[in-house]
């Protein structure tokens, strides 16, 4: 029978030059750089204490291949989850930020960095609004959990969608920035789907301090 509890460690990806570059990625396939690539080794001390029987990915990747590296398994043990993908970012794809606000203003992007209280259902042009891409998330740990025989379970995703996922579960002011390479701890309870934050930003063992 699998444990009342499933421990989620979602993690952001490593970087890649786009993400150096301040340009907005979303469902582009960038891959890890080499500051990526050193990244997602920094994360094998961690994991080799906090053992995983699960894997779970992006279709990017850019995900996968932080995954593969951190863990030191191969890619076909990973499944890989529609639902983990990066915020779809509509008419920002592609673009570097500061041509996302000359375009749109301050206001809005403001709207869009940090959400505040309001503004779940504010989005660009295309895009995916925090109300829908939270949902998704939380639709796609509650199945994971159910339908996994696990304890604890590697969750390698984007930064976005966990900054707006953390500000629903704790909301703080400003939101959290979500570092290339952070790992973040959650308890869920597979009976009612509540889930819990245990650590909000989790340093890799060897960049603890």
């Amino acid at each position: 029978m699998p444990s009342e509890i499933a421990t989620f460690y979602l993690l952001r990806h490593g970087q890649t030059d786009w993400n150096r570059a301040r340009r907005l990625q979303g469902s582009m396939d960038i891959p890890l750089n080499e500051e990526g690539l050193r990244q997602a080794a920094s994360l094998q001390n961690f994991f080799a204490s906090h053992p995983t029987q699960a894997w779970f990915a992006s279709p990017m990747g850019r995900a996968q291949k932080t995954l593969e590296i951190a863990l030191k398994i191969p890619l076909a043990k990973i499944s890989v989850e529609a639902d983990l993908s990066e915020v779809g970012l509509g008419s920002l794809e592609g673009r570097l930020q500061d041509e996302a606000v000359q375009q749109y203003g301050q206001e809005a992007w403001h709207k869009w960095m940090q959400f505040p209280l309001g503004s779940e259902d504010f989005c660009f042009p295309g895009a995916e609004s925090p109300r829908l891409s939270n949902a998704r998330l939380r639709a796609c740990l509650i199945r994971l959990a159910r339908q996994e025989n696990f304890r604890a379970a590697a969750v390698c995703t984007h930064g976005f969608l966990l900054r707006r996922f953390l500000q629903e579960l704790d909301r703080v002011e400003p939101a959290r920035m979500i570092a290339n390479g952070l790992i973040v701890e959650i308890e869920l309870a597979r009976a009612t789907g509540e889930i819990r934050l245990v650590q909000t930003l989790l340093l890799p063992i060897d960049q603890q301090t």
